[in-house]
């Protein structure tokens, strides 16, 4: 729905809320003081029996909670209802008004369109502790909501922010983490970082995303990265860094680990150019489709491919006449991988190399 669609919806249910009150208090201002103290009696007894009930009901699905903290006192709040961007509300809250948040909560007044750019920069990170009032009342959330997905923007990650981070990540459907321009409290330091590792190898969300402003590698390492491959087969993975380059020399753990991502997203992070093509070779083995967008030391030679070609009875190189730069390998002409490396926009000295990963039956154009 539009922001107007929505909004005339809203004004719609106030209008008819208001006509149900009417024609109920028309009803009772008809009955006599023993009927009101029958209705009364039940009534107590249903709200009793509704806030004891609370912890056991069902909890609303919603697909994201996006935080993005302006003050310590104050942050901006999205629930995405829905995949669909349209399908969402926002409002800014305090902890000074969030008490009954959840109250007619689809209604105009506090529907409106938030862009959130998934991808863009959010600035610089907050260095002010946020208010733990803020996070204990935003805990209502979890109350009411079963999230799949969280994103946090220039976030102060101390002790209760990141108890408050488990509480969403502990929802039963998580599948989604993503982490852009957070810093954490210094006196809490190398510890957080670890706490919150453990907490996402114990999640096991399939797409994990980490976009820094710099110095990812403070919170990333190899061993975080050959764990979370281990545990989620499959994932889609993203770390960025938006000032700084960093060489990778990757150990054997690693290359096995790194064959078992799906999709993923390395664009700051450097490998040798001959020792990523035979990873390319492995992820191809299997058969799914994905994504993988990586630094690397130089340009891909064709001697290269012929080598790999040698070693893999199964393979077959193949050309688009589209992207005559690129490389193409079949695997048992059921799945192909297309890629090329070409320099990147920030950075001329580093070279990024993009491998798609597709079935035969499907046009690589429409992946």
């Amino acid at each position: 729905n539009t922001y107007d669609e929505r909004s005339h919806t809203g004004m719609l249910e106030d209008i008819v809320s208001s006509i149900n009150d009417d024609i109920l208090l028309d009803i009772l201002s008809r009955l006599d003081h023993n009927d009101l103290d029958e209705i009364a009696t039940v009534s107590e007894k249903m709200n009793l029996l509704s806030v004891t009930s609370r912890p056991r009901a069902v909890k609303l699905p919603a697909y994201k909670l996006m935080l993005n903290q302006t003050s310590d006192l104050e942050f901006d709040f999205v629930l995405q209802l829905a995949e669909h961007p349209n399908d969402k509300f926002a409002l800014k809250m305090t902890e000074y008004h969030m008490n009954g948040l959840f109250k007619k909560y689809d209604l105009a007044g506090r529907v409106k369109n938030y862009d959130y750019d998934d991808d863009g920069e959010s600035g610089r990170p907050m260095k002010s502790r946020l208010s733990e009032a803020v996070t204990a009342r935003a805990a209502q959330l979890l109350i009411r909501f079963d999230f799949e997905g969280c994103r946090f923007d220039k976030i102060f990650i101390d002790r209760h922010f990141l108890a408050y981070i488990e509480k969403v990540m502990s929802t039963p459907s998580f599948t989604s983490f993503h982490l852009c321009d957070g810093v954490f409290d210094e006196d809490f330091g190398r510890r957080g970082i670890e706490r919150l590792q453990k907490m996402l190898l114990s999640t096991k969300p399939s797409r994990l995303r980490l976009l820094f402003q710099s110095e990812v590698w403070s919170f990333i390492d190899e061993p975080f990265l050959i764990n979370f491959a281990n545990a989620v087969p499959l994932a889609d993975l993203t770390i960025f860094d938006r000032e700084n380059v960093s060489q990778l020399r990757p150990t054997i753990k690693f290359a096995q680990a790194l064959s078992t991502i799906k999709t993923m997203e390395l664009p700051r992070i450097i490998v040798d150019t001959k020792w990523i093509l035979p990873q390319i070779v492995k992820r191809l083995s299997l058969k799914t489709k994905g994504m993988w967008w990586i630094g690397v030391t130089g340009e891909i030679n064709q001697s290269e491919i012929d080598v790999l070609l040698d070693q893999e009875s199964d393979l077959r190189s193949f050309s688009d006449p589209e992207a005559p730069q690129g490389y193409g390998i079949a695997i048992a002409e059921s799945h192909k991988v297309f890629f090329s490396d070409q320099a990147d926009r920030d950075h001329s000295s580093l070279r990024i190399l993009f491998a798609q990963f597709y079935d035969s039956s499907t046009d690589l154009d429409s992946e």
